[in-house]
């Protein structure tokens, strides 16, 4: 299965989305096992970093700066590429 978390800038609420419930995957054998791809993606703006409220959220829930510097906003190529995988 995959996951695909979309949203209009990839900056707040969709890398949110997508750092905690890799989280509960990464945490879960049955959810590992079946799920293949977890992303997230952007359909208009096209920012170049976390918001600075979605990173210290998501350093609260205690992820590291080098894990949430390492997330570079994907936009409709992903999708795309989402769509495509899905359809085949």
């Amino acid at each position: 299965m995959r996951i695909l978390f979309v949203c209009s800038s990839n900056v707040c609420r969709s890398p949110y989305c997508e750092f905690v419930f890799r989280r509960m995957v990464n945490a879960n054998p049955v959810l590992n096992k079946n799920i293949e791809w977890i992303r997230s993606a952007a359909v208009f703006n096209h920012s170049k970093k976390l918001h600075s409220k979605a990173r210290l959220a998501l350093l609260n829930e205690g992820f590291s700066s080098r894990e949430l510097d390492l997330h570079k906003p994907a936009y409709k190529k992903v999708i795309n590429i989402f769509l495509k995988r899905r359809i085949s």
